[in-house]
């Protein structure tokens, strides 16, 4: 079922940011993550959208700048988030790194933590991807 959220007046998101539906942890409610604005650059924001409440959040910024692509999943054991991309800005405007991993449980007073040994695997896998050029994004999901 498709529904209309009202605008976002909490965080400003411009384009690459990534969407997703909770389900299992957070009641089905929507995130927004990350984006590249033209006047603000690469950025780090997430909003949630409460179902419920019919109101936007602000959540804690993630570490790194997902841009174009990035890949939004739920661990299976505990219903934390998951957000990995091949191209990550650190910060705004910086020159973008490669392969991060982040991972987020709303239930930690910390926000995002970057997970290392996913990042390495997933820079491993992709830096012997041939296919891949320069500006490309190509995301994994690890299970």
């Amino acid at each position: 079922t498709w529904i209309n959220l009202p605008d976002n007046k909490i965080n400003i998101h411009g384009q690459w940011s990534t969407m997703y539906q909770w389900k299992r942890k957070n009641d089905g409610n929507v995130l927004v993550i990350n984006g590249v604005n033209s006047v603000l650059g690469f950025h780090k924001l997430v909003s949630k959208f409460d179902m419920h409440k019919q109101e936007w959040f602000k959540l804690p910024d993630t570490h790194y700048c997902h841009f174009r692509g990035c890949n939004v999943s739920e661990v299976n054991i505990h219903g934390c988030l998951q957000v990995m991309s091949y191209d990550v800005n650190a910060e705004l405007r910086n020159k973008p790194q490669k392969g991060i991993v982040e991972a987020f449980d709303i239930r930690d007073p910390q926000g995002w933590h970057v997970l290392k040994e996913q990042s390495d695997i997933l820079n491993l896998l992709l830096s012997s991807n041939s296919s891949m050029d320069e500006n490309g994004t190509l995301c994994f999901l690890f299970a």
